[in-house]
């Protein structure tokens, strides 16, 4: 059933940042325009009649189909709909206090799926102006939702409730260099998603979600080439596609809950403000988020413990990576932070009842850069066959910025670099060769090992053996219970350990 929601959604959303694409200083350019840029997706547009009554122009029972490289197909009927000149040159765009949208999805193998969305608004006011090439949408609104009571798969029908609505909704979308240049801005002050699903089967299994997110902000910024391939995402990098946006809101809520017999799950959570981020070339990709004092609670069947809750004050994570190939070294990133992390004391209890280990909130944060190339397009699944079981590309420099983990007393840091020969991948037994050096600090081990070692959940020999192990590569520091490092690799192949060589 989340497959079929999925792609649903997919379309969904298609469907309608496509609906929104309409421009010109006319009611015929204005509609023109849009069929010209649908196309430009492997969208094919028909309509039942285009009238012309005063200065308005009713176009009646839009239908747009759309074939994706894989085979599958998309179509949707968008009802009617009136583009009114006003005097100052700018064009209105009305589609009504309330319109159904039709979709249909036929993919290779799969049954097809149908399913009716209701679009309602109010004050709802839609304004295209500016010059051929140069087109600009402005977007007002009291609420727009949009709802669907069921979804057909492979002509059976099954009940689905389906409610995504905004509030207070304004925006802009712009289109320059004959459209494929592309802007957008979009805020609300409220966001929420309602979803409720039964067993299609009539079993008892029941889904419920629900989501809201107050002050949300959106916008991106993307180029569409003339010539694209719609669904070969290879060549629509290739021909020149990219995109980057960023999504802002200030506070979320969120509930989840499945029940099927005996079985049940049940989530709930809420957040301060959050935030991702997006971008995409033919070179590289750029994924991120955070959000600021997180909390959630979870129960159910299959958990030991009746109720587990976590906060934190912060997460975030990040990544950016080559996707193309080249010959050049690209940079790429990863970083992971979550920063007071706290649990309840029925979880605690499962392995330590005697609270003897500490309960401060734990920190972990990785962050890593890097200069990296590949030797093929990762789209590109012909490519990705022919590497077959070859190296697909080179790692040329990685660097540490940094390493911190506090948990249960212990505290670890750590940050260095190190660069790689790539045309040396004998002395490393096939790897490029490193050189540099990563320097280490580990506070409170032996407490730790102690307090394990007490609770009977490590034997006496095993600490020992962790002891005399890591007393290989680390040195006391200067305080009391504090381990230091310091890892070096030379250029002629040389591993030291605080100046002792290893390798």
């Amino acid at each position: 059933m989340p497959r079929i929601v999925g792609r649903i959604g997919a379309a969904a959303l298609f469907s309608s940042v496509a609906s929104f694409s309409w421009a010109d200083v006319t009611p015929e350019e204005v509609w023109q325009d849009w069929k010209d840029y649908s196309a430009r997706f492997g969208q094919t547009v028909e309509t039942g009649s285009e009238t012309r009554t005063g200065e308005t122009l009713t176009v009646g029972d839009i239908r747009m189909t759309m074939e994706m490289s894989d085979g599958s197909k998309f179509s949707s009927q968008l009802g009617d709909l009136d583009l009114r000149q006003l005097g100052d040159g700018s064009v209105a765009i009305d589609m009504g206090v309330s319109q159904v949208m039709s979709i249909a999805i036929e993919m290779s193998g799969e049954p097809p799926i149908e399913m009716d969305l209701v679009f309602d608004q109010e004050g709802l006011e839609v304004i295209a102006s500016g010059n051929p090439g140069e087109i600009s949408y402005d977007l007002r609104g009291k609420r727009l939702t949009v709802s669907s009571d069921s979804v057909t798969e492979g002509g059976e029908t099954f009940p689905l409730s389906l409610m995504l609505s905004m509030s207070k909704i304004a925006g802009s979308y712009n289109l320059s260099g004959k459209g494929e240049a592309i802007q957008s801005e979009l805020s609300a002050a409220e966001l929420a998603v309602d979803l409720s699903m039964s067993d299609p089967d009539g079993g008892e299994g029941e889904l419920l979600l629900n989501a809201t997110l107050q002050d949300v902000v959106s916008s991106s910024i993307g180029i569409v080439p003339a010539q694209i391939a719609t669904g070969d995402l290879a060549a629509m990098l290739a021909a020149g596609f990219s995109s980057e946006g960023t999504f802002t809101h200030n506070g979320s809520q969120f509930s989840f809950s499945f029940e099927d017999g005996s079985e049940n799950a049940f989530i709930e959570g809420s957040s301060g403000a959050g935030a991702l981020d997006f971008a995409m070339t033919e070179k590289m990709m750029r994924y991120g988020g955070s959000n600021r004092d997180v909390s959630f609670q979870m129960s159910g069947s299959d958990i030991p413990v009746p109720v587990v809750a976590m906060s934190m004050q912060e997460s975030a994570f990040a990544t950016q990576m080559p996707i193309g190939a080249s010959e050049e070294p690209e940079d790429f990133s990863m970083l992971l932070r979550l920063v007071g992390l706290e649990i309840n004391e029925g979880v605690w209890g499962l392995f330590d009842p005697g609270q003897q280990l500490p309960r401060d909130p734990a920190t972990l944060v990785l962050d890593i850069t890097g200069k990296g190339n590949l030797f093929f397009d990762m789209f590109d699944p012909e490519q990705a066959a022919m590497m077959g079981d070859e190296v697909p590309g080179e790692l040329h420099e990685m660097t540490l910025n940094d390493l911190t983990l506090s948990l249960a007393g212990l505290r670890l840091n750590g940050m260095g670099g190190f660069t790689f020969d790539n045309e040396d991948l004998v002395t490393f037994d096939g790897m490029p060769a490193p050189s540099g050096s990563a320097n280490f600090r580990l506070e409170g081990l032996n407490a730790f090992l102690d307090t394990l070692v007490g609770m009977g959940l490590m034997p006496e020999d095993q600490a020992m053996g962790t002891r005399m192990m890591l007393g290989m590569f680390a040195a006391p520091g200067e305080t009391e219970d504090t381990l230091v490092s310091v890892i070096e690799v030379t250029e002629e192949g040389a591993v030291m350990a605080n100046g002792q060589r290893l390798r």
